[in-house]
């Protein structure tokens, strides 16, 4: 019985320890792994084909032009970047061909159980439970409603606080996009300092619109700089062809005046047939190779006007996608506002009718998150500031506990 007794010990000291590891934030771990619904941008310097964003499918792979289906789950994006530097080498035949490989979103997460909108939801660095719950409207009492009246009341109160949360989201996005919009590269959250939802929450969204903008604008500018040096590049180029047309256009002039000579002379009899021929051979290639340095340095010359244009094109199409973008968050974040104010007038309603109900309390959620690890699928047992990994499936119960009401006349 005492051996027994230690090895559940030792296994329940196993487990708790597993957790504690796991628990801890992913960036204490070695690189990130991929997994399905991890979406990718892959481009590869000199193949326009190979320059796109692209998602990895249920079965673990990418799937890239002129490449195929290339697996990607359960590697790291360097060695992912690795594997393709290999492939483009061999099958593309670019030597030394410079890869990138940038994770641009994460896959996303999953919440279920008592909440107001189960489902997936996008995941962001630094997110935890209490986010997870608050993305997801809050928790979700009506089941209890048919228990006791008051749960109307703290499904309103839970609404009302969740939607305050969500109101200082859509007001920080909705500040963000309009800084992005300004150019400015620092945000000004003063506005969101008398907001009534809670001022940690507050401090984290704000946090992460600051780190989405910074992203976003060094995005853009890696773009610009990519095209800039794709400009130098097709210059570079433009220049030793202009040179080397030159050139051309001079061996041809004295090729043509030298055949020209050797003609009239074996005219006179003074020169052989043969000769004749074989200058109108030497002319012939070299005006060949003049017509083909021609025609690259007028691919070069298009080559380079493509480029210009496209750099003339990335501050539009940004601009309008920003635009387009805050013209939803503002849609978005009025219809919040609306929901406030209704939520609102129904509680004023119920708390100004005078009716006696039970309190109730809500008990603590049990909170669970089901985690792959190594392959396989783990529960944990978690609080509310657990942090969240991407592809994790949080599963929420949350139990009411209720008083019953004494009528204080009798």
């Amino acid at each position: 019985m005492q051996q027994f007794y230690a090895l559940g010990k030792m296994s329940q000291a196993v487990w708790v320890i597993t957790a504690l590891v796991l628990l801890v934030p992913k960036d204490a771990h070695t690189e990130y792994l991929l997994d399905s619904g991890d979406v990718l941008e892959i481009s590869v310097f000199g193949v326009q084909d190979l320059h796109r964003r692209t998602m990895v499918n249920i079965d673990g792979s990418i799937s890239l032009p002129l490449l195929g289906e290339i697996r990607a789950a359960g590697l790291s994006l360097a060695a992912v970047r690795a594997n393709l530097r290999g492939l483009v080498t061999t099958d593309v035949s670019i030597r030394g061909a410079d890869v990138t490989v940038d994770l641009v979103e994460h896959r996303p997460f999953y919440i279920n159980g008592d909440v107001a909108k189960a489902g997936a939801y996008p995941y962001r660095p630094g997110i935890t439970v209490r986010h997870a719950i608050a993305l997801a409207g809050g928790f979700d009492t009506s089941r209890f409603k048919v228990e006791n009246p008051l749960v109307a009341v703290l499904e309103l109160q839970n609404q009302y606080q969740a939607l305050l949360m969500e109101l200082a989201a859509r007001q920080a996005r909705v500040i963000s996009l309009q800084a992005e919009l300004d150019g400015k590269s620092q945000i000004d959250f003063t506005s969101l300092e008398d907001t009534f939802a809670a001022q940690d929450i507050v401090r984290k969204i704000t946090l992460l619109e600051s780190l989405y903008l910074k992203t976003g604008q060094d995005t853009y500018e890696q773009e610009r700089e990519y095209i800039k040096h794709a400009i130098e590049i097709a210059d570079n180029e433009i220049a030793t062809l202009d040179e080397g047309q030159k050139q051309e256009e001079v061996s041809v002039q004295l090729r043509s005046e030298e055949m020209t000579r050797i003609i009239d002379l074996n005219r006179r009899g003074l020169a052989a047939t043969n000769r004749v021929s074989d200058e109108q051979l030497s002319t012939a290639v070299v005006r060949s190779r003049l017509m083909d340095t021609s025609a690259r340095l007028a691919q070069a010359r298009q080559n380079r006007e493509e480029f210009v244009r496209r750099l003339e094109r990335v501050e539009d199409d940004r601009r309008i996608r920003i635009a387009r973008e805050l013209q939803d968050a503002v849609v978005e974040l009025e219809k919040v506002r609306s929901q406030i104010q209704a939520t609102g007038e129904k509680l004023f309603l119920i708390e100004s009718s005078g009716s006696q109900i039970a309190k109730g309390r809500p008990n603590q959620p049990e909170i669970a998150i089901y985690r792959k690890v190594n392959g396989e699928q783990v529960q944990l047992k978690v609080e509310e500031n657990a942090e969240v990994q991407p592809g994790d499936v949080i599963d929420v119960v949350r139990e009411f506990g209720f008083s019953s009401f004494r009528d204080p006349g009798g």
